[in-house]
This record gives C-alpha cells, structure tokens and sequence, in this order.
C-alpha cells in the first residue's frame, strides 16, 4: 500500500495513530476527521508524528488538524515535499504546527486557514513560515484571515515570503476587513523577489485608491517573464489604458482572471481593456473580469478572444 486516505472520528484516529508507522512503503498520508462527530477536524498527536517519521518513502502529507497537541515535539521527515493543511488552524497552535515537522526537501505547501488580529500579527505569520520552511520552497498557499481596521500595503506584507526566492507558484487569498492596497510600482518589488514565478495568484479586498492601474500589465510583462497564470483582485480602469504599442508582448501568459474596482459591465472602457490584454498577451484564449455591484455581489464577465476581435 503506497497511499492511505483515511477519515475516522478523533477517538478511533487516537487508537490507531500509531499504527500507521508499520505501512513503511507508504509514499502519501491523508488524514481527515468525521465532519459530524468532530466538525471534520483531528487534533495531531506525539504519537501520529513518531509514526510518520517511521515513513522512509512519505512523500506527499495532507492533516486536516485543527489543533496540535502542545506536547509535541519536531520529527524530521526528509523525504516529504509536499505538505497541506486543509483547515482553519487555531492561532495559538500555529507556530507549533509549523514548527512540528521539520521537511528539508519541501517544494510544496498549503495553508487553509490562518485568522490573524491585524496586518502586523498577519506578517508575524508569514515570517514564521520564512523561518520553519526552507527557501527551496517553489510552490505556497496560504488563506490568511485579518481583523483589525486602516491600510496596509500588500508588497510589505508579503516582504518575509521573499525567503524564497525559487517560487513558482503563489497563491494568497487574504480574507480580510482591512483595506490592502497593491499599486503599479509594487509589481517590479514582487517580480524581483520572485523571478522564475509563473503561476501567481492574489486576492485581496481594496476598498479605496490607489489601486493597480491598467498600466500595471507593462510590470508584469516585464518582471514576470515566465508567467503563465495570473488572478488580480483590484484593477482601476479609471485612468487612460495604454497603448498597447508601449507594453511588449508576453507569450507564455494563457490565464488571467481581473476583478475589478468601480466599474460596471456597461463600462465602455471594458471590451477596449479586454482587446488591450488579448494583444499583449496572443496565448489568452479568453479572460474574465469580477466586478462587483453596488449591492456588494460579484458578477462575472468572460471575453472570448474570439468575438473581441471580430
């Protein structure tokens, strides 16, 4: 047996933990609580860790933990590369969470979710994966929630993910009540930290300018030479679009999902900035634009290159 998926409640995973370390030849571990008896959620215990560290060729790990016991200490995993935690984490547990495994040969990792207090707690987060995770890590995503009320500058709190400078795939969806603000010249900080990025995803809420400007996709095509997917979630239309004899072509770019701030579907701007993309980029086969209404739902529009160009 090379891969155990495994869904139990929080007493019988106690009982059993531990034999999971006999399955040697196991290459992949996901473990999942009952949704009815524990709100689908374990808690990882010493026992399960010692375990898996008995997995020579564990490869691939996936905890749907919403707690770790406190009485856990690190285990070394050396082959594992890919690592997910597929549920809301507890505050307090998250550094021992991180701290718990120690992976030298990570490539890949995904956080669901991280509630932070406010911006400085969020970054606090996000230097602790800087400092438990090694910087050959290509592939991150993180869901982080953030309390609290003013601005903050997406670029600064993204700054102690630069520790890893060989990513290729981003993805950060911050669910939050604060307003971040991302800008044109950000992009040229984030390409330089990340220059081999070629899936990149950023969501976030903007409530108020400046925001990314339409201008913002000669950056992108500069810094990110590589890139093949990209996801926005603030672009102003309100200033003048820019020739597209001015932004030089990006031929690997084959994905692109914008949302859009201040605008309707009536924007006439709207098909004028689709036919700007669908140049720039001659791989799109079609692009989509998230706006949302003045009664704070989203509506989605899709261009087929197809039809902008006829």
């Amino acid at each position: 047996m090379r891969e155990l998926d495994f869904t139990t409640d929080q007493r019988c995973f106690a009982q059993s933990a531990g034999r999971i370390g006999s399955f040697e030849e196991l290459t992949t571990v996901k473990l999942a609580g009952d949704r009815v008896a524990d709100g689908n959620s374990l808690t990882v215990s010493p026992t399960l860790l010692k375990a898996l560290a008995k997995l020579p060729a564990l490869t691939t790990l996936a905890l749907h933990a919403g707690h770790f016991d406190p009485t856990c200490h690190q285990v070394l995993l050396p082959q594992l590369r890919h690592l997910k935690f597929p549920c809301e984490l507890c505050p307090l547990e998250v550094e021992t969470t991180m701290s718990a495994i120690l992976a030298p040969s990570l490539t890949s990792l995904q956080f669901y979710y991280i509630d932070a207090q406010d911006p400085p707690d969020a970054r606090r987060y996000l230097e602790m994966f800087a400092k438990y995770y090694p910087s050959t890590l290509s592939e991150l995503t993180i869901y982080l929630g953030m309390d609290g009320q003013g601005d903050t500058q997406l670029v600064d709190l993204l700054a102690p993910l630069h520790s890893f400078p060989v990513l290729t795939k981003l993805s950060c969806n911050l669910r939050s009540l604060v307003n971040v603000t991302f800008i044109d010249r950000d992009v040229q900080t984030l390409g330089e930290a990340w220059p081999q990025m070629s899936q990149l995803e950023l969501l976030y809420l903007q409530r108020a300018k400046p925001a990314l400007s339409a201008q913002c996709f000669g950056n992108f095509t500069h810094y990110f030479p590589h890139l093949q997917t990209l996801a926005l979630s603030s672009v102003d239309l309100d200033s003048d679009l820019p020739s597209s004899k001015d932004i030089r072509t990006h031929h690997r770019l084959n994905s692109l999902t914008i949302g859009l701030i201040l605008t309707t579907a009536e924007d006439p701007n709207l098909k004028a900035f689709a036919n700007l993309l669908f140049t720039i980029y001659p791989r799109l086969p079609d692009l989509q634009f998230a706006l949302i209404t003045e009664q704070q739902a989203w509506v989605f529009v899709t261009f087929e290159r197809e039809i902008v160009d006829s």
